[in-house]
């Protein structure tokens, strides 16, 4: 995506050049096939024989879309979907030779959105692709905001979010719901501080309700916090949403059985942050100086101030301690399965 990282979710769709391809196989014979069809399709395509050397050059290449061979030594296809997943999101296409019910469902479990049966040529391959870059395209452009000011979450995008546990309400300021997908109907079934009634968005909760009611009338851009139901614990995020002439709230829920953790794709979902602005939020909220931020990513100290300033507007806060803070508040409820 435009350049791309979950980095550059926010900051991409792949429509304006030609999309990039990081194909992963060790059998050199298919990679160099392969390869060279989907290039003389117009597609930028890497490849690599080692499913490591993928994974540790994943965010650098920062493709578009990963096709992996499933069967493959040391780490299989779907091992590797898994880690790259938690390291930012990007739409996955599994190949494999086997027809069985647990190769697909390993990969489906890992996260991946497409899983063909070999043999495939890249004739074949490309409307796979197509398909499923589309549907991230309607994800990046419902979680943008929607550049036509269409409010709908596109049926491929719902599907996405879903998958990737994040339950979603878009509501009116007055609270009437504009959008709901499966995820969030699934997760309002367990607890008692929402509800939806006749198409309001009821917040039960009285502590909920309250910082709700203040974040409302403030000018912050987002709020976060925590549902519970029994023994498990349900991040909520809220943001403003404007789009055109529409103004609300877009609520973000996430499901607790996920396994998503602070990572790139949940800071660039929840606050629109680039990948560059999400490499130096997490490099400043782990200790890092501005300093050894610019050391370790070769870019000067004007340029990353300009970086931090954006990211403290988009997160909410006016200080380095502040960004620490509040980026360890929404990781608590993540990396937890204990009740409060």
């Amino acid at each position: 995506m435009r350049n791309s990282k979950l980095d550059q979710k926010l900051d991409s769709a792949p429509t304006k050049h030609p999309s990039s391809i990081m194909l992963v196989d060790d059998d050199e014979l298919v990679l160099s096939v392969l390869g060279a069809g989907l290039s003389e399709m117009g597609y930028l395509i890497s490849t690599f024989e080692r499913p490591q050397d993928a994974l540790d050059n994943y965010q650098d290449v920062a493709p578009d879309l990963v096709i992996v061979d499933f069967e493959m030594p040391g780490m299989d296809g779907a091992d590797l979907a898994e880690k790259m997943l938690s390291q930012m999101y990007r739409p996955i296409i599994v190949l494999s030779v086997r027809h069985d019910d647990s190769g697909w469902s390993k990969a489906v479990k890992a996260g991946v959105l497409n899983y063909l049966v070999k043999p495939v040529s890249a004739v074949q391959l490309r409307p796979a692709i197509e398909t499923t870059l589309s549907s991230y395209r309607d994800l990046v452009d419902f979680i943008d905001g929607g550049k036509t000011g269409d409010r709908t979450i596109p049926g491929s995008a719902a599907a996405v979010l879903d998958q990737l546990g994040f339950g979603v309400v878009l509501t009116s300021n007055e609270l009437i719901v504009s959008r709901i997908n499966f995820q969030a109907k699934k997760m309002m079934g367990d607890l008692s501080s929402l509800d939806i009634q006749q198409d309001q968005l009821k917040l039960l909760d009285v502590a909920l309700c309250k910082n709700f009611n203040e974040f409302a009338a403030s000018e912050d851009q987002t709020m976060a916090s925590v549902l519970h139901a029994g023994d498990r614990i349900y991040p909520l995020f809220i943001r403003r949403l404007t789009s055109g002439s529409f103004k609300g709230y877009t609520f973000f829920l996430l499901n607790p059985k996920s396994g998503i953790e602070l990572s790139d794709d949940l800071l660039s979902v929840l606050y629109g942050l680039t990948g560059r602005e999400v490499r130096i939020a997490k490099s400043i909220s782990s200790g890092n100086s501005i300093e050894d931020y610019c050391a370790c990513y070769f870019v000067s100290t004007n340029t990353a101030k300009t970086q931090l300033k954006s990211v403290f507007a988009k997160v909410g806060v006016h200080s380095q301690a502040e960004l620490v803070s509040k980026l360890a508040a929404l990781a608590d409820p993540l990396l937890t399965d204990l009740p409060k």
